[in-house]
């Protein structure tokens, strides 16, 4: 931590100016140590093991610098930035809080998702805004997995799904934006940088909105390959989905690739599209000759049930998830895949 209380309890001392006395944390009281380094900057740390559930020991020395740098920056801004505030209200105490209204943290360590939704939710029950900027761990490597920042992605009007990084050796804000999904491929998006928040957010007005795209022939021939390998290896995604097929009298390789998904879409789950495409499918297959309001059950029924939303849109206003479940079922039920439904004409009806 960057900020303890003095051995009096009466003011708070930052880490940087602090000389070596006594001083307690601010969220427990327990006895806190200086900390200081020839290379790693000052910081408190708890005199023993301490069960504080706002400070962890965990605090790694790019969290430390990236919290310094954050306050320095949007100070620089015109901001009035405090760090390490107390929000008593909700006994949760921000990496930054900015203008009294904004809630900015910097994750470099692993959080559950019981402790993130409760950090989320506490925000916005006391309508805080909330600023999510991930570290180092979670840059993306070869790709961007889904699995580790998932709960951290949120949405934009014009911006797609996006998420937003703080370099501490560039002093920049960095954003992956227009995240697109497709079942078995790499999650796609571009990357932009920014020197302020007010460059951010004015960039972030004049993008078009997110723009589904097709996916490569290459990308369909390496999902192919992706399959055999899931099947040949019996991995059990694979063979949840190939049993669901087989009960059909289909099998998943020849699944049209309209149903494992032909252009990339905005992340909405935590798990694989294939969990509901597919059994909607299956439906739809058996079930040709169906009404638009048929459909529209079938797809609350089967393929809104199977869905696991993403945590911020689980968390989200529930007009938003309604938006969206709308879209995807229009998409699904297209015009376009009714033709490819069947070689032969029906009669029943699509939007």
């Amino acid at each position: 931590m960057l900020m303890a209380l003095s051995c009096e309890g009466s003011e708070l001392v930052a880490a940087s100016v602090a000389e070596k006395n006594q001083y307690q944390c601010p969220a427990c009281h327990a006895p806190v140590h200086l900390r200081r380094g020839r290379v790693r900057q000052p910081y408190f740390a708890h005199e023993r093991l301490a069960d504080c559930l706002t400070f962890s020991e965990g605090e790694t020395s790019e969290h430390l610098l990236g919290k310094r740098q954050l306050s320095e920056w949007l100070q620089k801004q015109d901001n009035e930035v405090m760090l390490e505030q107390s929000l008593k209200v909700i006994h949760q105490r921000p990496d930054l809080l900015v203008n009294n209204q904004t809630a900015v943290e910097f994750q470099c360590s692993p959080i559950d998702l019981q402790r993130f939704s409760e950090r989320v939710a506490g925000y916005r029950e006391h309508d805080f805004h909330q600023i999510w900027l991930l570290g180092q761990p979670y840059w993306p490597k070869s790709r961007l997995s889904l699995s580790k920042v998932a709960k951290f992605i949120r949405w934009g009007g014009k911006t797609g799904a996006y998420l937003l990084f703080w370099h501490t050796q560039r002093r920049q804000l960095i954003v992956l934006h227009h995240l697109g999904e497709v079942a078995l491929l790499p999650i796609t998006y571009s990357q932009q940088s920014f020197d302020t928040w007010t460059s951010w957010m004015e960039w972030s007005q004049q993008q078009t909105q997110f723009q589904m795209h097709s996916v490569s022939r290459a990308n369909l021939s390496h999902r192919q390959r992706a399959i055999a390998f899931g099947l040949h290896h019996r991995q059990p995604n694979f063979m949840r989905w190939q049993a669901l097929c087989y009960q059909a009298g289909t099998s998943l390789p020849t699944l049209p690739q309209w149903v494992l998904g032909d252009v990339y879409e905005m992340p909405i789950s935590i798990n694989s599209p294939l969990d509901w495409r597919i059994p909607l499918y299956l439906w739809w297959w058996r079930h040709q000759n169906v009404s638009s309001r048929q459909c529209q059950f079938a797809w609350t029924r089967i393929g809104l049930s199977r869905i696991q939303w993403l945590p911020n849109l689980q968390l989200a206003d529930e007009r938003m998830r309604q938006r969206t479940s709308i879209q995807l079922c229009k998409a699904f039920f297209s015009s376009e895949h009714a033709k490819q439904l069947s070689d032969y004409p029906t009669n029943r009806k699509v939007w």
